[in-house]
């Protein structure tokens, strides 16, 4: 299980779009830790910088929002937990400290692999649609609809105790960003790299994604998302056959990890209507 932290570049979008909502706060190292991980659930990967900006749209919107609601918005300046959104006040136990109480979540351990050869029935995302270069583009106007689920006044309501809430999704699919953008930048610099694993449902417990506060989610997924954006942006022309390896050997280029990426941002605003 990786240990996330919000960079100071994501604090520091946040804080251009309000004054007084987020302040600047000094660097904090990420933690590399690893869960085990016998499914083939992807995502997994280690923390790095985000040098992010928010989406045009997403940057609107969520300006708008924050100029009306800024009165009531909490201070997430403070390094209380693994990201500014978390609720507690007096920081965050090491793992060993932590009782974890089992969720009403049934783990996600089917193989999704599939989406690559063939478009999805469900959210209706196909692959073949999205050749490398336009990961990037796809990327930004999908992240862009989410600060709108966020907002919704029941986003922490679980339509059923087995499903996760519209927060919770956005938590989710916050950190699925980060760990995208780690991945490419991985599969850039090292030849058929080995990610690290990280376990989507224990992690969603450990950070108590469904008590998380919205508006900062929403901030902090555009800014992932914006990150994530610029490192397939950044992909070079014979860059996009690079590979990279998961730990039970399903192997991506750097197209299709761009792929598989979208449609987990695209099916989870299929899950919420947005």
């Amino acid at each position: 299980m990786l240990a996330w932290r919000t960079s100071p570049t994501e604090m520091a979008a946040a804080d251009r779009l309000s004054h007084g909502v987020a302040g600047s706060r000094p660097e904090q190292p990420g933690k590399h830790q690893q869960e085990e991980d016998d499914s083939d659930r992807d995502p997994s990967g280690v923390v790095c910088e985000h040098v992010a900006r928010l989406p045009d749209a997403g940057l609107r919107y969520l300006s708008a929002t924050l100029n009306r609601i800024a009165p009531s918005t909490p201070d997430i300046s403070k390094d209380v937990a693994m990201t500014p959104s978390g609720d507690s006040g007096h920081g965050r136990p090491d793992l060993e400290e932590l009782t974890i109480e089992p969720d009403d979540i049934e783990p996600d351990d089917k193989d999704w692999t599939w989406v690559l050869k063939r478009a999805c029935p469900e959210c209706g995302f196909d692959a073949g649609d999205v050749p490398g270069p336009r990961v990037a583009g796809w990327l930004r106007e999908k992240a862009a609809c989410w600060p709108a689920v966020c907002e919704r006044a029941d986003a922490a309501v679980r339509p059923a105790p087995q499903v996760w809430s519209p927060l919770e999704y956005a938590c989710h699919v916050r950190d699925v960003c980060r760990v995208f953008e780690s991945r490419v930048n991985l599969m850039r610099s090292e030849g058929d790299p080995s990610f690290e694993n990280w376990n989507q449902d224990l992690a969603a417990i450990i950070d108590d994604y469904g008590r998380q506060e919205p508006l900062a989610v929403a901030v902090e997924l555009c800014a992932a998302a914006e990150a994530a954006a610029a490192a397939f942006e950044a992909v070079g022309e014979g860059e996009w056959e690079r590979t990279g390896r998961r730990s039970n050997g399903s192997t991506f280029t750097i197209e299709t990890l761009g792929q598989y990426f979208l449609h987990d941002v695209i099916h989870h605003l299929h899950d919420v209507h947005g």
